[in-house]
C-alpha cells in the first residue's frame, strides 16, 4: 500500500491520512498541507542541489521560483 506519492506540483496523501510534525512527547506541532508543502519543497532543494553540483556550468538558482 502506497500512501504518499508525487508530482510535480507536490505531495498527495492516500486519503485519510496526514503528515505531521510531531515532538518526542506525541504533541503535534504542524500537520496538513504545511507539511506536505515543507517536505516536498526541502525534497526539491535536494534534488536540484546535487543535481547542480555534478555540472559546474549550472547554477542551482536557475530552477529556484522567484517569490
Amino acid at each position: 500500500m502506497q500512501i504518499i506519492s508525487s508530482n510535480n506540483n507536490g505531495l498527495q496523501m492516500q486519503k485519510g491520512y496526514v503528515l505531521a510534525i510531531i515532538t518526542d512527547n506525541g504533541k503535534i506541532i504542524k500537520s496538513g498541507v504545511a507539511v506536505e508543502l515543507m517536505v516536498f519543497e526541502a525534497m526539491m532543494a535536494y534534488t536540484i542541489d546535487t543535481f547542480c553540483a555534478r555540472f559546474k556550468s549550472i547554477d542551482p538558482y536557475y530552477f529556484k521560483d522567484s517569490k
